[in-house]
């Protein structure tokens, strides 16, 4: 998939070389040893398991994952995504905002992690001009007060579908993460520390 040639570079880089202990990294360096120790710590288990909903047409991307272009002649936003929704056949699905793109080895982790965490989970992102957003483990109240789920959430479909959903809202995503979260058991939202999504930051709300 498409990578900023700086990530790339680094990425070739990271995996020749290990930062010194302490040193500080630019964001395409952090984002690059991140990804090199992905690479090496594990491979996606067999099977598609993420559907990501796009604005347009997706990378190909492998076997674990499809892209799934939302339909644009549907003007409203959280129809369009639903609609989408519908027609994925991956058990979870993600909707990836516009400009933005999935990391190096992003996949592998996320499918890993669902395997252990068969629900819903939410990841690290770097944010152009801004650098790394770590996020913090799962807690309701603070997300009752805003949306640090960020850019990349990934919901379990059958669930979602049940919900109803995107709704209608200031802001869809943030009334789906109450939603989904205010439905799921104890213990079913996990926080996947690891920068999955590269894009501009979200519009305030």
């Amino acid at each position: 998939m498409p990578q900023s040639s700086g990530v790339l570079n680094a990425l070739r880089r990271a995996l020749r070389l290990a930062p010194a202990p302490g040193a500080r990294l630019d964001t395409a360096s952090f984002l690059a040893h991140a990804a090199a120790l992905a690479a090496r710590a594990a491979s996606p288990p067999p099977g598609l398991w993420l559907s990501v909903l796009t604005e347009g047409p997706g990378p190909n991307v492998g076997h674990s994952a499809e892209f799934i272009a939302c339909d644009t002649r549907i003007a409203n936003a959280p129809t369009r995504w639903n609609e989408a929704a519908s027609r994925a056949r991956a058990p979870f699905v993600a909707r990836l905002a516009p400009g933005g793109r999935l990391a190096p080895y992003a996949i592998e982790r996320i499918a890993a992690a669902l395997v252990a965490n068969p629900h819903g989970l939410y990841t690290d992102e770097v944010v152009e001009g801004q650098g790394v957003a770590l996020k913090p483990a799962f807690d309701p109240v603070l997300l009752q007060g805003f949306d640090y789920f960020g850019s990349l959430a990934v919901w379990r479909r059958e669930d979602l579908l049940a919900l109803g959903g995107w709704r209608d809202a200031p802001d869809p995503d943030h009334d789906l993460a109450l939603r989904f979260t205010a439905a799921a058991p104890p213990g079913a939202i996990l926080h996947l520390p690891y920068p999955a999504y590269i894009g501009p930051a979200r519009p305030a709300r």
